[in-house]
């Protein structure tokens, strides 16, 4: 549900997802391939610029429209959208629809009991890079996935003891990750962007192993949740 916020900026933010996002489409692409023990609650709303979560108590992922302003101030402050263009626009949904994706990972976790070696939002960030592999045809606008946090790393003054010890990655190295994944699904495809955007000769020849290793490991998984066609 995307509720009506109050604040006039964000009524744009919200007509621009409601008319360009396709924010159901991935919901129902979801719910009709996984059978899932309870509902999760998808909610767009006015809050913080930092409000991109999951609350397992409440089995409710929840996206602030402020959220989504703050993507679309990166990639206009660094001038890779025009902010004048809706068409452009439709990086900044990119971007949202993957973190909706993220947050779904952790409700899938959470409700099914899917085991995790290692940290949890790596392996989230994994499954969302996937799914929008998987739905997502236009490379720009999968590139604006890793964009994203390559901006808001840029953004970042100082690294504080806080930022290690946070159960995320840097966004450095999320930037890293998403882009050898995207580059490993399909290296041709994707080698003038692993060329332009600095991913290393080492990590670049991994990248197609890990994403082979990623895609099977979240198949296995998920798989005793399909349901049935």
């Amino acid at each position: 549900q995307m509720k009506k916020p109050k604040d006039e900026a964000m009524q744009t933010i919200r007509k621009l997802m409601d008319e360009r996002g396709r924010f159901e489409f991935l919901i129902n692409v979801l719910n009709a391939f996984l059978a899932l023990p309870e509902d999760i609650t998808v909610t767009f709303r006015e809050g913080d610029a930092g409000d991109a979560y999951y609350d397992s108590s409440a089995k409710q992922i929840v996206i602030s429209y402020q959220f989504v302003e703050l993507i679309y101030r990166l990639f206009a402050e660094n001038e890779y959208i025009d902010p004048e263009s809706e068409e452009d626009f439709d990086h900044v949904i990119s971007v949202a629809e993957g973190v909706l994706l993220h947050e779904a990972g952790h409700a899938l976790i959470d409700t099914l009991n899917i085991p995790v070696v290692g940290r949890e939002e790596d392996a989230v960030d994994a499954l969302s890079t996937l799914l929008m592999l998987a739905v997502q045809e236009r490379p720009e606008l999968l590139m604006a996935q890793p964009a994203f946090w390559n901006f808001l790393g840029e953004a970042r003054s100082t690294i504080e003891d806080e930022d290690f010890q946070d159960e995320h990655g840097l966004h450095e190295q999320r930037y890293y990750n998403i882009l050898c994944w995207i580059y490993g699904s399909d290296p041709k495809k994707f080698a003038e962007y692993a060329d332009d955007w600095g991913l290393g000769e080492g990590r670049a020849e991994r990248c197609p192993d890990e994403f082979n290793k990623l895609n099977d490991s979240w198949d296995a998984l998920l798989l005793p949740y399909e349901k049935e066609l």
